[in-house]
C-alpha cells in the first residue's frame, strides 16, 4: 500500500512530546507489529487513541493484509460486547490499561498497546481477500453496521486526494481527528502515501500549546468538521498567524456560510488555500472538493467530483435537485452487520447512492440541499429540516437543530435568550406555526467527529419554552 522505504530518511512522524520516526523505521516497528499475529486473514480490531502507537498498529495491518476494524477508544464496553460478538475478531489491539475482555487472553504487548487473542480462534470465518478495513457507519451509537473497505478503495482515493489539494513530501499535516473517522484516517492515507510528516499532538486543539506544536515543527495543513471551525473562528483563529501554513480543509457537513467567508478573509490575508470537500465513509472518504479562495463565487457548493468519480442527479425536479449518486473506484464494498458478511463479493458496482439531495451547476459543481431522509412529514407537510434549519439561522442568527416527532418539528436551541429570536424567524416562514415547537436543551450532543447525534437529541430534548 505505502512504500515507506522510498522515503526511509525522511520524517514520518513527530509527536507532541518529542518523539520522531523516520519512514525507515515506522517500516522496521510496523513489521515488528505483524509478528504477533500468526494466522494470515484473521479479524483484527484496533481501539485505536489517535496515539503514535495506535496509528503504527493500523499501517502494520493495511500494510500487511490483515483485516482490521477500527473502533474509538471512548467506545463503552456494553457496546464492544455487541460488536464482538457480531465479529468475533481473532485478535484486539488495546490501550495497555484496557481491561481484558471476556473470552480473551492477554498475549502480548507492543509499546503502549496489548495484543488480545480470542479462546475461540478456531472459528473464525473466510474474509474476502479484498477486504482492508471495517469502519462503523458514520452516528450510529451501538450500532454493529460497518463500511467494508477494500485495499484499491484506500489506494484510489488516497491518490485522488493527493492530487485534488495539491499534497506533497514537502507537507506537514496535523491530526486533528479520530482516525476511526474516515475523513480523519485519509488525512493519514492521502500524507503517508507521498512521503510527507504527521503532527500527532496530546493537547486540545483551542488550547495555546497546540497551536505552538503546530507552528515550531512547520504545520503546512490543518483539518476539521464545522464544528472545528466554527469554535476556532469564534475564539481568535482569525487573528492567528501561523507561519508555514498552507491548506485548510473542511469536509464533515456543511460549514455555514458566514463561516465560510471568515475562512475566505483569512485566507486573503494569509495567502492560504481553503479546501471544502464532500465525502462519506460509504467513498472511503472523499467524493468532491474545490479551493473556495480560488473560486469564491461558488460559495456554499462542495465542489466537482474528485479525479475518477463521477456525480448523477437521480430523478432530477423541475429545479435540478434529485438524489446525488457517486460513481468511482473509490465506492466501498457495501455493509456488514457480521462475520459472515466479511466473505461477500462488491455489492455496489462502484455505485454509491448517497442519500443527499442536490443539484449540479453548468459547470458541474455541486450544491446540497439536505438529506434525503431528513424529509419531516408532518399532517401532510413535506419538510426538508436541514433547509430549515439553515433558513431559521439566516433570519435570526441563532444556531438551531430541528428534529422530527410523530406530530410536530422540534426546533432546539441552547439558550433561553435566543428564544424570541428563533420564534421570530418562526412567524416569517411559510410554515403552519402549529407545526413547530421551540425548546431549549441542554446540549446538542454530538459524536467525536462533531456531527450532531440526532437519534440522541431526541431522547434528550427538554421539555421546556414551548409555543
Amino acid at each position: 500500500m505505502w512504500d515507506l522505504q522510498r522515503f526511509s530518511k525522511s520524517t514520518a512522524i513527530i509527536c507532541e512530546d518529542g518523539t520522531e520516526l523516520t519512514y525507515g523505521e515506522l517500516d522496521t516497528l510496523q513489521r515488528r507489529c505483524v509478528l504477533f499475529v500468526h494466522q494470515e486473514r484473521r479479524l483484527v480490531f484496533l481501539i485505536a487513541d489517535n496515539s503514535l502507537d495506535s496509528i503504527i498498529l493500523y499501517i502494520s495491518c493495511i500494510q500487511n493484509k490483515i483485516p482490521i476494524m477500527l473502533l474509538e477508544h471512548s467506545i463503552r464496553s456494553s457496546e464492544i460486547k455487541g460488536i464482538i460478538k457480531a465479529y468475533h475478531p481473532s485478535y484486539i489491539w488495546a490501550p495497555n490499561d484496557y481491561e481484558t475482555i471476556h473470552n480473551y487472553l492477554d498475549y502480548g504487548v507492543f509499546r503502549g498497546y496489548k495484543l488480545m487473542i480470542s479462546e475461540e480462534n478456531e472459528k473464525a470465518a473466510t474474509i474476502n481477500p479484498k477486504l482492508a478495513l471495517l469502519l462503523l457507519t458514520s452516528g450510529s451509537t451501538g450500532s454493529k453496521k460497518c463500511v467494508r473497505i477494500s485495499y484499491k478503495n484506500i489506494e484510489v482515493n488516497q491518490n485522488s486526494i493527493v492530487k485534488a489539494l495539491e499534497i506533497t513530501q514537502q507537507d506537514r499535516a496535523m491530526i486533528m481527528l479520530p482516525i476511526c473517522y474516515s475523513y480523519g484516517l485519509s488525512v493519514v492515507n492521502s500524507n503517508l502515501s507521498v512521503g510527507a510528516t504527521l503532527l500527532l499532538p496530546k493537547r486540545k486543539l483551542f488550547g495555546k500549546e497546540f497551536w505552538k506544536f503546530f507552528d515550531r515543527n512547520n504545520g503546512t495543513s490543518i483539518c476539521g468538521v464545522p464544528y472545528t471551525y466554527e469554535v476556532l473562528l469564534k475564539t481568535g483563529f482569525i487573528s492567528m498567524k501561523l507561519k508555514h501554513l498552507r491548506l485548510i480543509t473542511q469536509a464533515g457537513g456543511k460549514l455555514e456560510e458566514k463561516w465560510q467567508r471568515q475562512l475566505l478573509q483569512y485566507s486573503q490575508t494569509n495567502q492560504v488555500d481553503i479546501a471544502l470537500m464532500y465525502g462519506q465513509t460509504e467513498a472511503t472518504a472523499r467524493m468532491s472538493t474545490f479551493f473556495l479562495n480560488r473560486f469564491p463565487e461558488k460559495i456554499n457548493s462542495v465542489g466537482k467530483t474528485i479525479e475518477g468519480g463521477e456525480f448523477r442527479i437521480e430523478k432530477p425536479d423541475q429545479s435540478g435537485i434529485g438524489e446525488v449518486i457517486y460513481l468511482g473506484e473509490n465506492v466501498s464494498m457495501g455493509y456488514a452487520d457480521e462475520i459472515s458478511d466479511l466473505s461477500m463479493e462488491d455489492e455496489n458496482g462502484q455505485k454509491l447512492y448517497t442519500g443527499d439531495m442536490g443539484y449540479l451547476d453548468a459547470e458541474g459543481f455541486l450544491y446540497l440541499i439536505g438529506r434525503k431522509k431528513r424529509i419531516a412529514k408532518i399532517h401532510g407537510y413535506r419538510i426538508n429540516l436541514m433547509e430549515l434549519e439553515q433558513l431559521l439561522e439566516k433570519k435570526s442568527g441563532v444556531n438551531v437543530i430541528c428534529i422530527e416527532t410523530m406530530e410536530k418539528i422540534i426546533v432546539c436551541i441552547l439558550k433561553q435568550s435566543d428564544y424570541e429570536s428563533v420564534l421570530s424567524a418562526c412567524n416569517l416562514l411559510n410554515i403552519d406555526s402549529r407545526l413547530l415547537n421551540i425548546r431549549v436543551v441542554k446540549q446538542i450532543p454530538r459524536n467525536s467527529a462533531g456531527k450532531v447525534l440526532y437519534e440522541t437529541l431526541r431522547k434528550e430534548i427538554c421539555v421546556t419554552n414551548c409555543y
